[in-house]
């Protein structure tokens, strides 16, 4: 179980450098769609590399996607629609705020998934332990996120405008826990996570090539593209294959709500370190006593919420 969660902590920590090179790919194809065609391509060759390598020692059952549930295909359309749904929250709450919603989206759909066994998942009890862990996963998420800055400035205010922005932050969270869940699932029927992966990020390069086109958007901007000694800036596919694969074996081991918050502590833990020694182009800041509280609390927060294999 020990390795399990800190196998889902590493590859949360991969969240970041992935939206560092996103960010700087978007800067240079002013694109999100030829950003993410870009890292979706180099996660589909590196995936497909290593199928072509190891394909024979991993005993992969081709055959055995015939006898999956259609809804397990569904992780490119999902990766698409989380891409979207972000896109258009972005404008409408901010950085933190659209960070804050995701969060929220996924932690609160993970312990459905649990509760509920949806997706063929392994069912959990939502027990007052759980409610517990929650709580403190949320209070470290607060000193993390440094929320507490923007109280005590101004009396806050509830705007009816600010509902849109939520709803769409809420379902792009709720889409990528359950992006990880129907990979799962389609895994289980190949008796492994590469050929899932592999078949996920070349989908998503059909659709995002599909709607390039509908959009009219020219791909000569890819020509374009400078790396020089910023390597890392092509990285993006790399840790979303890692993602992707490692989650969908992690989930019925550790659960849909622990896997979560584990990839959250791990994503808040590699932020500190990008923004503590200026990584990536990121501008260097000092850490604060609060921010290294928050993540002993999430810590202390999975804890409690872990279940036993």
């Amino acid at each position: 179980m020990l390795i399990f969660m800190c196998l889902a902590v590493l590859v949360g920590g991969a969240i970041p450098v992935q939206t560092a090179a996103n960010s700087a790919l978007r800067a240079q194809l002013h694109s999100p769609f030829l950003a993410t065609l870009v890292n979706s391509s180099i996660g589909a060759v590196i995936l497909a590399v290593t199928l072509m390598i190891a394909g024979s020692a991993l005993n992969i059952n081709w055959s055995g996607a015939l006898n999956a549930p259609w809804w397990s295909f569904g992780g490119a359309p999902l990766a698409v629609i989380i891409l979207m749904l972000a896109m258009l929250t972005m404008p409408l709450l901010g950085g933190v705020g659209t960070a804050l919603a995701m969060i929220l989206g996924s932690v609160g759909t993970g312990m459905l998934i649990d509760a509920l066994g949806l997706f063929n998942a392994p069912q959990h009890v939502f027990s007052a332990q759980r409610a517990g862990g929650l709580c403190l996963t949320a209070l470290g998420l607060f000193l993390m996120l440094r929320l507490y800055r923007f109280l005590g400035h101004s009396r806050p205010q509830f705007s009816l405008k600010a509902l849109p922005g939520v709803a769409l932050g809420l379902t792009a969270g709720a889409s990528q826990i359950a992006q990880t869940a129907v990979n799962s699932e389609l895994s289980l029927h190949f008796g492994s996570t590469i050929p899932t992966g592999f078949m996920c990020m070349s989908l998503t390069v059909v659709i995002i090539l599909c709607l390039t086109a509908l959009r009219r958007e020219s791909l000569h901007p890819l020509s374009t593209i400078k790396v020089g000694r910023s390597f890392w800036i092509l990285s993006g596919g790399l840790c979303g294959a890692a993602f992707l694969i490692v989650n969908a074996y992690l989930l019925p081991r550790v659960g849909a709500g622990t896997l979560v918050i584990l990839n959250i502590a791990g994503q808040m833990a590699m932020a500190l370190v990008i923004d503590s020694f200026g990584l990536f182009r990121a501008q260097k800041r000092s850490i604060s006593v609060m921010e290294i509280a928050g993540l002993v609390i999430i810590f202390a927060g999975i804890a409690l919420i872990k279940q036993p294999v």
